[in-house]
């Protein structure tokens, strides 16, 4: 983006406000090409990037001249305060529900100091650019005049897919807001060939009845496809909450699917591109995450995305409810 890049390269220092260090392959993915293009746009500013995880993500990314902080610290206020921009960067900008006590209380807490960060540098006189971000479905005290007061006085606004700039719109933001595509899309990868293997992207469907109905789905697919091995890939690992780890969630399906060791494989890595290179050699992808969908799109591998969140949407006739499992055609399954 011409503008984003001549916003930066005025800017002496940076700071990048990320959902980094989560064990989110999508997130990292995102916040990997959004640092690429800070850098890219001003080689001599100053950045810092926030994470949950700081050692974690220096080690997955191998910047140079930008250092990790702690989403939750007294370092972070004081960058803040000594940024001259702040980058919303690709961030979900509300925060995710209070499913388990502790680390719901965490990323409750990391939403509504996304907000409280994007209001005070704007407070501040500081350039707040909200760069390529997506969106959680609103809650009930949800502080929407602070991101309101954000939005409107920020100097950018780009969402990440025409979806999030609906909702922006429908939230009552009038600022100009441009709809980016999704970093996810320019992962670089290395095509591999074609292995008539069935991807599996998923995420916890957040209820029984949901989860019923995907269960009964790969049931019926793992029975009429058995020649056509089954690969779950994990997209999220989350540290403390169960709810965000994938993992947990497949061995839980797995174990329901009663599928032996030699008819499926768990497909693990905290490397975007090597995921994406796993995912090109699928003839079919069904994801319930976002970016398990963005990946599946840009190596061109059919997919259908299960909208567990308002998110999945963005995909248009590609999505398939929950509701309409039993009565998708499997023939369209090549």
């Amino acid at each position: 983006m011409k503008k984003f890049k001549a916003i930066l390269r005025g800017s002496r220092k940076v700071l990048l406000i990320t959902s980094s260090g989560y064990m989110n392959l999508g997130g990292e993915a995102v916040v990997h090409k959004i640092i690429t293009e800070v850098q890219s746009a001003n080689p001599k500013s100053r950045l810092r990037a926030t994470s949950s995880n700081p050692g974690h993500s220096e080690k997955l990314h191998k910047f140079e001249n930008i250092k990790f902080i702690n989403s939750l610290s007294v370092k972070l206020v004081s960058n803040l305060l000594l940024a001259d921009t702040i980058v919303i960067a690709g961030d979900e900008i509300t925060s995710a529900r209070l499913n388990q006590l502790y680390p719901g209380v965490l990323s409750y807490l990391q939403g509504k100091f996304r907000i409280f960060a994007a209001a005070l540098g704007v407070f501040l006189g500081k350039k707040v650019i909200f760069y390529k971000i997506g969106l959680y479905s609103f809650q009930n005290n949800f502080p929407k005049g602070a991101l309101n007061y954000a939005l409107e006085n920020s100097v950018l606004i780009v969402a990440r897919d025409n979806e999030t700039k609906k909702q922006l719109r429908l939230f009552g933001c009038r600022k100009e807001i441009q709809a980016g595509r999704d970093p996810g899309y320019d992962v670089e990868y290395r095509k591999q060939k074609g292995t008539r293997g069935m991807g599996l992207i998923l995420s916890n469907p957040l209820n029984d009845r949901k989860e019923q109905k995907l269960t009964q789905f790969l049931k019926s697919l793992s029975d009429k496809k058995k020649k056509r091995k089954l690969c779950f890939f994990v997209f999220c690992r989350h540290p403390e909450k169960e709810a965000e780890n994938d993992l947990t969630f497949v061995n839980k399906i797995v174990s329901k699917l009663g599928l032996k060791k030699k008819d499926y494989e768990i497909f693990v890595s905290d490397e975007p591109a090597r995921v994406k290179s796993k995912m090109s050699s699928m003839s079919f992808i069904i994801t319930s995450r976002y970016h398990g969908a963005v990946f599946a799109d840009s190596t061109k591998v059919p997919f259908i995305a299960l909208p567990v969140s308002n998110k999945l949407r963005a995909f248009g006739k590609r999505t398939v409810e929950f509701e309409e499992l039993e009565n998708f055609n499997l023939n369209h399954i090549k």
